[in-house]
Order: structure tokens, then sequence, then C-alpha cells
């Protein structure tokens, strides 16, 4: 439910919420107090019809903005950049970037995409990266924060070693015939 208008939330998850929810009913004159004419043009244009499956993922901080990252269920990811000071008033959406799954083509890239999708537990993103096996895995380890990717390659396949400093260790299977398109990860070993 949208705010009324002229009053806007104070804090930047519930403004990236209201933007969203703004965008989903079809509330064209709240999305235009919501954001910049340039945030709401690149929400329009780059972003197709609104999809009520978006959800919040997060809000980070950096250089006097917050960065709202929300995703649907098929992975795609929409990533809000607002003013600190603007949060709490008009416009405070200045920038809006919409980042559809996309399949690499070489295998770190590949690991790596699955790799932040899994930091913010866009399972959808990730299902579409890996096979069903990979997740229902995936989903009993705890989130690697920072990582190193070691790629080896064998007939057919790719093995990326994932490491960090924390004492993750896996190693994915990239199936190099998949790759470009959907689950090339097709195995992951500890």
């Amino acid at each position: 439910m949208s705010a009324p208008s002229g009053e806007y939330p104070s804090g930047a998850i519930a403004y990236g919420q209201e933007t969203m929810a703004a965008w989903v009913a079809g509330g064209s004159d709240r999305l235009a107090e919501l954001t910049t004419p340039e945030a709401l043009a690149e929400l329009t244009k780059t972003s197709g019809p609104a999809d009520p499956s978006y959800r919040y993922a997060l809000c980070e901080g950096a250089a006097g903005s917050q960065y709202c990252t929300f995703f649907n269920g098929q992975g795609d990811e929409l990533l809000m950049r607002m003013r600190n000071e603007h949060v709490g008033h008009a416009h405070a959406v200045i920038d809006v970037r919409y980042q559809p799954v996309a399949y690499p083509p070489a295998p770190d890239p590949y690991v790596e995409s699955y790799l932040l999708a899994w930091m913010i537990a866009n399972w959808p993103r990730m299902g579409a990266l890996c096979t069903p096996e990979v997740l229902d895995y995936v989903r009993t380890l705890t989130v690697p924060v920072r990582w190193t990717l070691d790629s080896q390659g064998a007939t057919g396949h790719t093995y990326v070693h994932i490491t960090n400093l924390e004492g993750f260790d896996e190693t994915v299977r990239v199936t190099n015939a998949y790759l470009r398109q959907p689950h090339a990860i097709t195995d992951i070993t500890d």
C-alpha cells in the first residue's frame, strides 16, 4: 500500500519498498514523487512491465547513497540507488538498474554470478545457473562473503575451486557445453 502523496518513507528499505509497491500498482504519480525523472525513465524502460513477484533482498550504503536490491521469481534483479539526504523526501531514488539473469560465456564469470546471487539469497537466479541438486546442496552451506576462484579445465568441464579465509572450500563443476545457457553448474563437492 502506497503512502499518501506528500509523505515519504524515512528509511532506505521502506523507501525502496514503497517505490516497488507504486511501480507494481501502476501508480505513475506516486512513482514520479519517489524517483527522479531519470530513474523513473530507467525503471519503466528497462525493467519491462511491473512484476509483483519482486521482493526485497538487501540495502547497502556507500558514498552518500543507499543501494537496495530486489529480485523477482525468475531471478532478475532491480538495483535502486537513493541519496541518503533525500530519503524521507521526494525523489530519493536517483538511479535504477535492471539486471536480468545472464549466462556468461566463461566458467569464472558464470560462477561469480552464481556466488553473487547466493549472497542475497536470490534462489531463483541460482536455480537458473545450476542444477536442482546443486541448489539443494548449497542451501545447507553457509554463504561465503569473500572468495577466491581457481579454475582447472578437463575434457568438457571446468572445475572452479572456491575458497576463502573463513574456511569455505568447495569445487563446482561447470559443463562447458552449457555455458551461455541455464544450468551450467552441474555439480559441487567439498
